[in-house]
């Protein structure tokens, strides 16, 4: 699964300033991936309420991931 974080700042073309947790290599290469394919990552262009950001929750609820991404 691919998380990209929140960090924006090298990838202010493809993704807004509203990602949720951290980046792993996989948000990586999707970072990539959206840049060499001029694709945006609409999940992080508005601001969400913090309940809304992550999509994916561990059993337990205590580790929470934004991993469904929607690139146009």
């Amino acid at each position: 699964n691919a998380k990209i974080g929140t960090e924006n700042a090298d990838w202010k073309s493809v993704m807004g300033k509203y990602g949720y947790g951290d980046k792993n290599e996989r948000g990586e290469r999707l970072l990539e991936f959206a840049t060499t394919h001029d694709l945006y990552i609409c999940n992080t262009r508005l601001q969400q309420k913090p309940n809304r950001k992550w999509t994916w929750a561990s059993p337990d609820g205590i580790h929470k991931n934004m991993i469904d991404l929607i690139l146009i």
